[in-house]
C-alpha cells in the first residue's frame, strides 16, 4: 500500500503558480518536491503573506504558513549539493502535474539531521565551536568550554545529538535540534559549559571499560553522563530514564561478549533476551532475572546500605553482580507453610501465585515460571527499606 504524501496547500500552489520567473529562480523543483533554501524561507513567507492579503483572505502567522507549507510535517532540513556549490533547506511535497516556472535539479539530497555538509559555511562561523577537516583524517568537532577545548568525533556527535533528540525536557528547551546536525552544536555547547563534574560521593555509576582508567573524567548534565580524556569526549550514556535500560544492555554485552564472562559465579548471563538478564539456580530450580528488576536494582545500589562498603566510589554493573548473585544463588524458601502451598508448586507454569526466596537481609519475590520480579533489601514485611523490581508480572 503507498504512502499517503501530505501536499502543500491549494493557496500555496496558486502563489507558484503566478510567482515571477527571477524569483521562482531561487527554488528548484526535484521528483514532485520543492526544494525551499533556508535563507529564503522568511522572504517566501512574507511573500505568501502578502499574496493572501491582496487576494483578500487575510494575515495569517508565519506558524500558519508554514503548515500550508509543509502540510503540517516537520521542517527537516536537507543538503542539496549544486557543482561546487551546497545549499541547505526544505522540501515541501507537489501534486505530480503542477507546471510551475521553477527549474528542475537533478541534484541528490542528503538529509542533514546527522550530517554536516564539508562545505556548508554557516556552522564554520558559530562562536565556540570550530570544525576541523585534517587531511586524509576524520572530522574533528572543537568545543571552547571555558578554558579548556573539547574535541569530539562526528560518531560521538551523532550519539550525543540522538540522546538529547530523545529528551523531552532537552527538546522542549532547544527545539531547531531535529532540523539538522549543525542545528545541534550550540545547544550541545551549552550543554557541556553547564555540565558538572560527576561527585564520587555520590556513587556513581560507570561504564565497566573506564573503571580504571584513573584519567577519564565524569561530568554530568541532567540524565547524561560525558566521558572526557585528554581533552576529548569519548563517549556519553544515561544513568536513568529512558537511555538508562539501554546503558545496562550495553554493559551486559560489554561483559559477556567484549571480556568473554558469560557465566558469572553460577549466573548465566544472556545477552539476546530482551526481558531477561540471564538465568541462575537457586534451591534446586532454575530461575530466570528480569531485566527490569535487574534495572532497579542497579538504579538504587548507590542508596542501598547494603551496597555501602561493598562496591567502589566508582562502581559498575559487575560491581552489582558480583555482590548480589552469590547471595541471590544462596537464597531459601521463606516459611512456605505460612503460604499454604509446597514450593514445588509455586511459581509453575500453571499457577500465577507469587512467593518469596530469602537470603537475610534480602528477599527476592518471584512470578510465573520461576522469574525473579522483584529485589527487596531489608525484609519481605510490610516495611520495606528498599524494594528494586520488575513491572512486568
Amino acid at each position: 500500500m503507498q504512502e499517503k504524501v501530505n501536499l502543500v496547500s491549494e493557496s500555496f500552489l496558486e502563489v507558484l503558480r503566478e510567482m515571477p520567473a527571477d524569483y521562482a529562480s531561487k527554488f528548484k523543483i526535484l521528483k514532485n518536491r520543492l526544494f525551499i533554501p533556508q535563507n529564503e524561507l522568511q522572504d517566501l513567507l512574507e511573500y505568501y503573506k502578502g499574496w493572501l492579503i491582496k487576494a483578500g483572505v487575510g494575515a495569517y502567522t508565519d506558524e500558519k504558513l508554514k503548515s500550508r507549507i509543509f502540510a503540517g510535517a516537520d521542517a527537516v532540513l536537507f543538503y542539496l549539493p549544486e557543482g561546487n556549490n551546497v545549499e541547505i533547506g526544505h522540501f515541501a511535497n507537489l501534486p505530480t502535474d503542477i507546471q510551475l516556472k521553477i527549474p528542475v535539479s537533478n541534484s541528490v539530497p542528503i538529509n542533514a539531521s546527522d550530517y554536516l555538509h564539508p562545505r556548508d559555511v554557516d556552522y564554520q562561523n558559530l562562536k565556540g565551536v570550530e570544525i576541523r577537516r585534517p587531511l586524509n583524517k576524520p572530522m574533528e568537532i572543537v568545543f571552547e568550554i571555558r578554558e579548556d577545548k573539547l574535541k569530539c568525533s562526528e560518531s560521538f556527535l551523532r550519539k550525543v545529538v540522538a540522546k538529547l533528540r530523545a529528551s523531552n525536557n532537552i527538546s522542549e528547551k532547544y527545539p531547531n535540534l531535529s532540523r539538522s546536525l549543525k542545528d545541534a552544536l550550540l545547544p550541545l555547547k551549552n550543554i557541556l559549559e553547564q555540565a558538572k563534574t560527576l561527585s564520587k560521593s555520590k556513587t556513581p555509576l560507570i561504564p565497566l571499560r573506564f573503571q580504571d582508567d584513573s584519567a577519564a573524567k565524569f561530568f554530568s548534565y541532567m540524565h547524561l553522563v560525558f566521558i572526557v580524556k585528554d581533552s576529548v569526549l569519548l563517549d556519553v550514556y544515561e544513568n536513568k530514564g529512558r537511555g538508562f535500560d539501554e546503558f545496562i544492555n550495553d554493559e551486559i554485552i560489554y561483559l559477556a561478549d567484549k571480556l568473554n564472562i558469560k557465566t558469572l559465579d553460577t549466573l548465566q548471563i544472556s545477552t539476546r533476551d530482551k526481558y531477561l538478564l540471564g538465568r541462575i539456580r537457586i534451591a534446586g530450580k532454575w530461575f530466570a532475572v528480569e531485566k527490569k528488576a535487574f534495572r532497579f536494582l542497579v538504579e538504587s545500589a548507590a542508596l542501598s546500605r547494603w551496597f555501602k562498603g561493598k562496591i567502589g566510589k566508582l562502581f559498575t554493573i559487575r560491581d552489582i553482580l558480583n555482590q548480589i548473585v552469590p547471595v541471590l544463588k544462596n537464597a531459601d524458601w521463606i516459611d512456605v507453610s505460612k503460604l499454604g502451598r509446597h514450593p514445588d508448586s509455586a511459581g509453575s507454569k500453571n499457577s500465577r501465585a507469587k512467593f518469596e526466596l530469602k537470603y537475610s537481609p534480602w528477599t527476592f519475590k518471584t512470578g510465573k515460571n520461576y522469574s525473579i520480579v522483584e529485589f527487596v533489601e531489608g525484609g519481605g514485611g510490610e516495611r520495606k527499606s528498599n524494594s528494586f523490581k520488575s513491572r512486568r508480572r
